[in-house]
Parts: structure tokens; C-alpha cells; sequence
């Protein structure tokens, strides 16, 4: 319990920190004492719409991990609800650690819960990973096909740590087709790799890090042997994540739309989001804070008229991250306290008997 109460309190904690830096970044700026009454003036129906793209999103998620269970995992075949949950509580956790890191574990441990194997559960977070790191490279590299230029002239900084995001992505897809096709080569190598670095006395326990490494390598080669195994329900969960990730996107511009601005397309600021995704998605602090809302004032500062960006970055900075922290934190404290009764329950009926 104290250890559980350690966490949560270093959780809110990082919380607090994260609006403070949010509100520290919108009070520099000319128009902070403005942004109460610019909120006040959006455009109900498009604010309906930046709602119904995060709902969206949600449902999406869980039908994405739901579909992948399906064919992963037939005989644990999970209900739309628990899908919907586990992916809910993957997003939480994956908004309160660097580089979200932290959403697929906790997926693992709750469909564990649910009777899904530990290894069968891995298999399934990493189809998704994998599904959601090629959507990621797909929408980046037909924005860079459009607009790679203009990011090259205007956004210069944020355009090199794109480039460094949809590496990053790459190299995920590169690693399970070589877990695939090479494993026994990839393991010789990353253990020829950490033995070098064990010899100049960068790394301290070899053992342990070939250990580990071998056992990342194993897990990418069964996810790509499943998806290999099972290729056009595989395309087909490509296409969700395609959804799912787009209607993450589509925020941006239902909140520019709320705001009574249409100069710009729609396919604009989907692609400018694209960029500023994949730029900070693997920036290393929980939710990127400080980067995305950063990332989002230089990007849109010219697509915002003048008082306007500030005002848009906070709701859209509540919509893609705080809005996930409310709603994640009060179905992992509901699922606890459920968890508590049953066994509680439990416990009374073997006393009784």
C-alpha cells in the first residue's frame, strides 16, 4: 500500500508539474489575459467535433487491440468493453512515462488478468506497436512528400527531430523483419555489440544486457511470425491503427475550426500535426511536456491568427493529454477497487465454508 501511495503521489506530482510548465509557457506570451474570453467565443459545433475525434480515437484504440487479440489469441478472445478498457489504461500509462514506454507493459499485466499469457500478451502490444510505427511513417512520409520543403525553410529544428522520430519508427519495422529473417545473426551481433561496449567499460553486466536483448529479439520474431501467419488480418488492423491515428490527428483542425478560422485544409493541418508527432512522440519526459506545446506554438503560430495560438495549444494540449489522465486514472482506480471487493468476496466465501 505505502509503495502504491509513493507512486501515485509521484504520478500527480509529475501532473501538477506538467500544467504548471503548460501555463508557464502560455504566460509569457502577449495574449494570456485574453484566452479566457477567446475560449469563451469557440464554435460550439466544431468543439463538438474535437470531442467526438478524441471519443473516436479512443474507440478506435480499442478496437485495434481488440481485432488483434481476435486472431492472436482466439481461445482468449477479448470483449469489446475490456479491449476498450485495456487500451484506455495503456494510453494512462503511457502518458505518465518517457516516451510512453510505460502503456505496454501495463497492457500486458491487465490482459494477464483477463487469462491472456504474459508471452501472448506481448505478442499482441507489439502487433500494435508495430501496426501503429508504420501508420506513424506512412502519414510522415506522404506529409514530407507534400510539404517537406516548406518544413525544411520554416521549422528547421523541429524538422531534424522528425527525421530523427521517423528513424526511430523505421528502425522498429527494420528489427522485426530482421527478427524474422535473421534472428540468430541479430543476436550475435547485438551480443558482439554490448561485449565491445563491456570492453571500453561503457556497460557493466554484459550478461544481463544479452539476456534482455535476446529476449527483445525473440518477442519481435513470434509478433512477426503471427503477422506473417496472419497477413490480410493484419492489413486489415494496419488500416485501424490508419483511423485511429487519423482521428488523433483531425483534432488540431476541429479545434482550428472552433476558433472560426478555414483558410487552411484540412489535409494541411493533418500533416502539420503529423510532423509535430512524429518530432516529440519519443521526446524522453512523460507526454513530451514542454516539446509539444512548444512544438505546437512554432508549427501553428502562422495558421493561428494573432492572440489565437495560445489559446489553441491549451485546449488542444487538454484534449490530447489531460483529458487521458482524468479519464485513465479513474478506470485504473475503479478496476483496483473492483479487483479489491472480489477478492474480498472471495475471502468471506472460503471463511464461510
Amino acid at each position: 500500500m505505502k509503495k502504491q501511495t509513493r507512486t501515485n503521489i509521484i504520478r500527480f506530482s509529475y501532473i501538477g508539474a506538467t500544467i504548471v510548465v503548460l501555463i508557464l509557457i502560455a504566460s509569457f506570451n502577449e495574449d494570456f489575459d485574453s484566452i479566457p474570453t477567446v475560449l469563451s467565443q469557440l464554435n460550439i459545433f466544431w468543439l463538438f467535433a474535437t470531442f467526438a475525434c478524441l471519443v473516436l480515437y479512443w474507440l478506435t484504440d480499442g478496437w485495434l487491440l481488440g481485432d488483434i487479440t481476435s486472431y492472436m489469441s482466439p481461445s482468449q478472445r477479448l470483449s469489446y468493453a475490456k479491449s476498450l478498457k485495456i487500451g484506455l489504461i495503456g494510453l494512462y500509462y503511457g502518458a505518465l512515462t518517457p516516451s510512453s514506454t510505460g502503456g505496454q507493459p501495463a497492457q500486458v499485466i491487465y490482459m494477464n488478468r483477463e487469462k491472456i499469457p504474459v508471452g501472448v500478451g506481448t505478442c499482441i502490444v507489439l502487433v500494435k506497436f508495430i501496426a501503429y510505427s508504420l501508420t506513424v511513417i506512412v502519414y510522415y512520409l506522404i506529409s514530407m512528400a507534400f510539404m517537406g520543403d516548406y518544413y525544411y525553410q520554416n521549422y528547421i529544428g523541429i524538422y531534424w527531430f522528425s527525421l530523427l522520430g521517423f528513424i526511430i519508427n523505421a528502425l522498429a519495422i527494420a528489427l522485426v523483419v530482421l527478427s524474422i529473417v535473421k534472428k540468430d545473426w541479430m543476436i550475435k551481433a547485438a551480443n558482439g555489440i554490448i561485449a565491445f561496449l563491456h570492453r571500453i567499460k561503457i556497460m557493466k553486466q554484459p550478461e544481463k544486457a544479452q539476456e534482455n536483448i535476446a529476449k527483445t529479439i525473440e518477442e519481435y520474431s513470434a509478433a512477426g511470425k503471427y503477422i506473417t501467419q496472419h497477413k490480410r488480418r493484419s492489413v486489415g488492423s494496419f488500416f485501424i491503427s490508419m483511423a485511429n491515428i487519423g482521428f488523433l490527428f483531425a483534432i488540431t483542425y476541429c479545434i482550428y475550426r472552433a476558433f472560426g478560422l478555414d483558410d487552411s485544409t484540412f489535409m494541411t493541418l493533418m500533416m502539420l500535426q503529423s510532423l509535430l508527432y512524429t518530432a516529440v512522440a519519443y521526446f524522453p519526459l512523460p507526454g513530451a511536456a514542454g516539446a509539444s506545446e512548444s512544438g505546437f506554438y512554432v508549427i501553428f503560430s502562422t495558421f493561428f491568427s494573432k492572440g489565437l495560438v495560445v489559446a489553441a495549444m491549451i485546449l488542444w494540449r487538454i484534449m490530447t493529454y489531460y483529458i487521458i489522465l482524468a479519464v485513465g486514472s479513474l478506470i485504473v482506480v475503479f478496476d483496483e477497487l473492483a479487483i479489491m471487493r472480489r477478492q474480498k468476496k472471495a475471502a468471506a466465501q472460503i471463511t464461510e465454508e
